[in-house]
């Protein structure tokens, strides 16, 4: 693990181009470990779609960063039960 990098990666409103964002960085060869920072976790459909691809890019994603967590739409559970790492800052209804 000599020289590798974590790589924090902000996806605020960045739904059309994160695929390519992950790949651009996840082609410098010192990559390791990836942190996904995003305004808020919904039902996670975009969060579990950027962690399976920067996994199928060989990377990790060291953890999950939200400002705010809409708990009742359950995304940030969905993360948690495939044992990814998750901070967030608010709680919030999501109804």
């Amino acid at each position: 693990m000599n020289n590798c990098l974590s790589v924090i990666i902000p996806c605020f409103n960045e739904e059309k181009t994160i695929h390519d964002l992950i790949l651009e960085v996840l082609r410098q060869k010192s990559v390791y470990e990836v942190i996904i920072i995003d305004d808020l976790i919904a039902t996670g459909g975009t969060a579990i779609a950027s962690a399976k691809l920067v996994e199928k890019c060989k990377a990790n994603v060291a953890a999950f960063i939200f400002l705010i967590d809409l708990y009742d739409l359950q995304g940030n559970r969905k993360l948690k039960s495939k044992n990814y790492k998750t901070f967030k800052l608010i709680d919030f209804p999501g109804h």
